[in-house]
């Protein structure tokens, strides 16, 4: 079976668990439904895993190649590509299960291959028990919106004649003088990099903003569902912690359209993370 298909077949097996828990939560079957988000968030961290180990050597080393690394720094520079995780934590916090060395790394300039090893991270954290759902509920209520405004900035920014191809024809004559310095063949070395400016780089650049921004969105969104949905496995041994449980579970009851969409949204993204790393 090829990447392709394996990929199709496990969004469709996610899309049908969302769709059940949708069921059991119209039907007033509270229990049901969250087991249903339980096994379909698990699901979406296990598939996202896989799809960043799916993702190409040579895309990690042409991203940290020199071509695709001048591109980039003029991209941060236009505002098109953020250079680190630091804007989006700044909303949501570092969650605890990412551990210390994450903190310490996710506001520096990373490399392509710094990038994926730190996505995958946060795909294979373990859980955590919930300290403040409401927090939690607001802030998985942000990662939703922010996931749709990505989306809405990645088509501006990649369309043709885009904010990217405005970019690369500014930046191509002084890309192929460069070039043409190092290598000394003007002609074909000039119109090389042309046509990778236009594919292959095209396609490189768009992957890491997906990875910067709508990956990483969607990473922490899972986790986040994960937090609220952590509630299921609170064991109290206090009064007060079983009337803090109770709690819990009714706002986590009241919010399972609220989880429905953010985990259709991360499926969306994570299915468009994984058409671009199989699109050659």
């Amino acid at each position: 079976m090829s990447l392709e298909d394996t990929s199709r077949n496990h969004f469709a097996s996610i899309e049908s668990l969302l769709d059940e828990a949708e069921r059991y939560c119209d039907q007033g079957n509270t229990p049901a439904a969250l087991s249903s988000l339980e096994t379909a968030v698990s699901k979406l961290c296990s598939t996202g895993s896989g799809i960043l180990s799916d993702i190409p050597e040579t895309d990690v080393a042409a991203l940290d190649g020199h071509l695709a690394t001048v591109l980039r720094r003029l991209a941060e520079r236009a505002d098109l590509l953020p250079e680190n995780f630091a804007t989006i934590l700044s909303i949501t916090g570092i969650p605890a299960s990412l551990g210390d060395e994450f903190a310490d790394k996710s506001a520096d300039p990373l490399s392509a291959e710094e990038i994926v090893e730190a996505l995958k991270l946060i795909y294979t954290a373990p859980d955590e028990m919930p300290k403040d759902p409401e927090n939690d509920i607001s802030l998985l209520k942000i990662l939703i919106d922010l996931l749709n405004g990505q989306k809405t900035v990645s088509e501006v920014i990649f369309s043709d004649n885009g904010a990217y191809d405005m970019l690369a024809d500014a930046a191509s004559p002084y890309l192929v003088t460069g070039a043409v310095y190092l290598s000394g063949d003007g002609e074909d070395t000039g119109e090389k990099i042309q046509k990778m400016m236009e594919g292959p780089i095209k396609r490189l650049v768009r992957l890491l903003f997906s990875l910067l921004t709508s990956a990483f969105i969607s990473g922490l969104l899972l986790l986040i569902v994960r937090r609220i949905l952590a509630v299921r496995k609170m064991r109290p041994g206090f009064v007060e912690n079983a009337a803090f449980a109770a709690s819990v579970f009714s706002l986590t009851a009241v919010n399972i359209p609220v989880m429905l969409e953010g985990l259709r949204a991360a499926a969306h993204e994570l299915k468009e993370l994984s058409a671009l790393i199989t699109t050659s």
